[in-house]
């Protein structure tokens, strides 16, 4: 699943140039990087709107009922509402989100999602951000969106796919990832082909904050990348400063191949993070 994503690119006009989209600049104005953007957070969505493409402000997560029954589609029988803030990408054609897949689809604008791994009482979080980018690499996730809540605003769902070799290390599942002309294909038509995880090579993970933990914590801090679990005794692990303003990246120092991860590495390896499902 996809239950936690970043945003920290400074200004939201850039997002919104870096996808061809109006943007009303009063909206505009109100925005500030997210660094721990989680389920029914306000966020943003790209979605085309009489023709042309806005990024548009919107809520994560859509309340839809579903099958009270493991497997059971929804329609005659016991259903319960639910929030729901991913969809698998191989059922988009079915009852559940069929008419989103036709006829309400977007992109999410973000600079990365995160995972975490590790044995029980000692998880970390994982940033998954676009391979060799800076932290302000834009990275533009599939999904689908609902109508307007009582506040006016969209609510969306991210789509997720089976993993690309990095994300597999750590989850079953990932987010679709819209590279180039395939964020056009995609809010142009309903098209499950260009629903896929990314690219080989396209992504790279970096350690950070296990002050992510909280989605009370908002801040630069929880980009400061961590020493591994065991390298602090139990129950002391190294409290995260904050960090200086998202502009400076964060350098891959040395490259090392754990477990498939491309780390930006602290100064010792760090095992790599056994594979776990959230």
């Amino acid at each position: 699943m996809c239950g936690r994503i970043n945003l920290t690119t400074p200004n939201l006009r850039e997002v919104a140039e870096a996808a061809a989209a109006t943007l009303d600049p009063v909206i505009a104005a109100d925005y500030h990087p997210r660094y721990n953007i989680a389920p029914t957070d306000e966020h943003w969505q790209l979605a085309l709107v009489h023709g042309r493409r806005q990024l548009v402000r919107a809520r994560w997560g859509v309340e839809r009922r579903v099958a009270t029954s493991p497997g059971q589609d929804p329609g005659p029988g016991p259903l319960q509402s639910k929030l729901l803030i991913n969809a698998r990408s191989e059922g988009v054609t079915g009852r559940a989100w069929g008419d989103d897949f036709r006829a309400r689809r977007c992109a999410i604008p973000s600079t990365g999602f995160y995972e975490w791994s590790g044995p029980s009482g000692a998880r970390r979080p994982l940033w998954f951000r676009p391979a060799g980018a800076s932290q302000q690499g834009l990275l533009w996730l599939a999904g689908l969106y609902d109508e307007p809540g009582p506040d006016g605003e969209p609510r969306f769902v991210i789509l997720t796919c089976p993993p690309n070799t990095l994300a597999a290390t750590v989850h079953d599942r990932m987010p679709c990832v819209l590279l180039g002309d395939q964020i056009e294909a995609w809010l142009a038509a309903p098209d499950r082909d260009v629903l896929r995880p990314a690219p080989e090579g396209a992504l790279e993970v970096v350690p950070v904050s296990r002050r992510l933990n909280d989605v009370k914590n908002d801040d630069p801090g929880c980009l400061v990348s961590e020493a591994a679990p065991e390298a602090a005794p139990q129950g002391q692990g190294p409290e995260a400063s904050p960090a200086p303003p998202p502009a400076a990246p964060t350098r891959t120092t040395r490259a090392t191949q754990q477990m498939g991860f491309a780390w930006a590495e602290p100064s010792a390896p760090a095992p790599g993070p056994s594979r776990r499902r959230r």
